[in-house]
Protein backbone atom coordinates (compact mmCIF):
# COMPACT_ATOMS: atom_id res chain seq x y z
CA UNK A 1 0.00 0.00 0.00
CA UNK A 2 2.39 2.62 0.93
CA UNK A 3 4.50 1.98 -2.70
CA UNK A 4 1.26 2.58 -4.34
CA UNK A 5 0.79 5.62 -2.54
CA UNK A 6 4.05 7.02 -3.32
CA UNK A 7 3.58 6.12 -7.03
CA UNK A 8 0.62 8.00 -7.09
CA UNK A 9 1.86 10.89 -4.95
CA UNK A 10 4.56 11.43 -7.07
CA UNK A 11 2.27 11.97 -10.17
CA UNK A 12 1.02 15.19 -8.88
CA UNK A 13 4.32 16.76 -8.36
CA UNK A 14 4.44 19.70 -10.86
CA UNK A 15 7.79 20.81 -11.29
CA UNK A 16 10.11 22.26 -14.28
CA UNK A 17 12.72 20.65 -15.83
CA UNK A 18 16.27 22.23 -15.48
CA UNK A 19 19.95 21.78 -16.90
CA UNK A 20 22.23 19.86 -14.30
CA UNK A 21 26.41 20.62 -14.47
CA UNK A 22 28.26 18.10 -13.15
CA UNK A 23 31.03 19.10 -12.45
CA UNK A 24 33.16 17.69 -9.73
CA UNK A 25 33.62 14.67 -8.47
CA UNK A 26 33.68 13.18 -4.73
CA UNK A 27 33.81 10.13 -2.36
CA UNK A 28 31.44 9.11 0.18
CA UNK A 29 34.08 7.67 2.86
CA UNK A 30 32.57 4.79 4.73
CA UNK A 31 30.76 2.95 1.85
CA UNK A 32 33.39 3.98 -0.57
CA UNK A 33 30.99 5.13 -3.26
CA UNK A 34 32.93 7.16 -6.03
CA UNK A 35 30.00 9.70 -7.82
CA UNK A 36 30.04 12.78 -9.92
CA UNK A 37 28.08 15.60 -8.42
CA UNK A 38 27.71 19.21 -9.06
CA UNK A 39 29.03 22.34 -7.26
CA UNK A 40 25.95 24.30 -8.03
CA UNK A 41 22.18 23.06 -7.48
CA UNK A 42 19.93 24.74 -9.84
CA UNK A 43 17.02 25.93 -8.13
CA UNK A 44 14.44 23.82 -10.17
CA UNK A 45 15.91 20.86 -8.89
CA UNK A 46 15.66 21.90 -5.22
CA UNK A 47 12.08 22.80 -5.77
CA UNK A 48 11.46 19.20 -6.95
CA UNK A 49 13.31 17.66 -4.11
CA UNK A 50 11.13 19.63 -1.72
CA UNK A 51 8.06 19.11 -3.98
CA UNK A 52 8.63 15.04 -3.88
CA UNK A 53 9.59 15.03 -0.06
CA UNK A 54 6.32 16.81 0.62
CA UNK A 55 4.17 14.64 -1.68
CA UNK A 56 5.82 11.20 -0.10
CA UNK A 57 5.32 12.71 3.45
CA UNK A 58 1.89 12.07 2.85
CA UNK A 59 2.78 7.96 2.45
CA UNK A 60 4.66 7.92 5.41
CA UNK A 61 7.94 7.49 3.13
CA UNK A 62 10.94 7.54 5.30
CA UNK A 63 12.67 10.05 3.87
CA UNK A 64 16.76 10.83 4.35
CA UNK A 65 18.14 13.01 6.99
CA UNK A 66 21.30 13.65 5.70
CA UNK A 67 21.71 16.88 3.66
CA UNK A 68 20.53 16.29 0.12
CA UNK A 69 23.95 15.84 -1.95
CA UNK A 70 22.48 15.35 -5.74
CA UNK A 71 25.23 12.58 -7.55
CA UNK A 72 25.18 10.05 -9.74
CA UNK A 73 26.91 6.99 -8.57
CA UNK A 74 30.28 5.82 -10.39
CA UNK A 75 31.72 3.27 -8.76
CA UNK A 76 30.73 1.34 -5.25
CA UNK A 77 33.74 -0.09 -3.10
CA UNK A 78 36.38 2.67 -4.38
CA UNK A 79 39.82 2.67 -2.83
CA UNK A 80 42.16 5.63 -2.95
CA UNK A 81 40.40 8.56 -4.06
CA UNK A 82 41.75 11.80 -4.71
CA UNK A 83 40.17 15.26 -4.68
CA UNK A 84 40.08 16.02 -8.64
CA UNK A 85 38.41 18.37 -11.10
CA UNK A 86 36.58 17.04 -13.89
CA UNK A 87 38.34 18.03 -17.12
CA UNK A 88 35.05 18.79 -18.99
CA UNK A 89 31.79 19.62 -16.92
CA UNK A 90 28.50 16.97 -17.78
CA UNK A 91 25.67 18.98 -18.53
CA UNK A 92 22.70 17.24 -17.71
CA UNK A 93 19.05 18.24 -19.48
CA UNK A 94 16.71 17.06 -16.49
CA UNK A 95 13.09 16.52 -18.47
CA UNK A 96 11.81 13.48 -16.13
CA UNK A 97 12.09 12.12 -12.40
CA UNK A 98 11.68 8.60 -11.47
CA UNK A 99 10.90 6.52 -8.32
CA UNK A 100 13.91 4.07 -8.01
CA UNK A 101 13.85 1.10 -6.09
CA UNK A 102 16.92 -0.45 -4.44
CA UNK A 103 17.63 -3.53 -4.18
CA UNK A 104 20.20 -5.45 -2.75
CA UNK A 105 20.92 -8.48 -4.26
CA UNK A 106 24.42 -11.24 -3.94
CA UNK A 107 26.29 -9.37 -6.76
CA UNK A 108 25.68 -5.84 -4.92
CA UNK A 109 22.94 -3.15 -5.13
CA UNK A 110 20.61 -2.76 -8.01
CA UNK A 111 18.84 0.38 -8.86
CA UNK A 112 15.33 -0.74 -10.24
CA UNK A 113 13.19 1.73 -12.00
CA UNK A 114 9.63 1.78 -11.07
CA UNK A 115 7.96 4.55 -12.54
CA UNK A 116 9.02 7.82 -14.52
CA UNK A 117 7.46 11.29 -14.25
CA UNK A 118 7.93 14.23 -16.67
CA UNK A 119 8.74 17.49 -15.62
CA UNK A 120 7.10 20.45 -17.22
CA UNK A 121 9.30 22.30 -20.27
CA UNK A 122 11.68 24.89 -18.88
Amino acid sequence: MQLDCALQQAATVDATAFELSLDNFACFEKPKILWLGTSAVPDHLTDLHAKLASALGVCDVPLESRTYQPHVTLMRKFKGFRMSEVSQEVLWKVKQFALVESVSTKNGVEYRPLKFYPLRPW
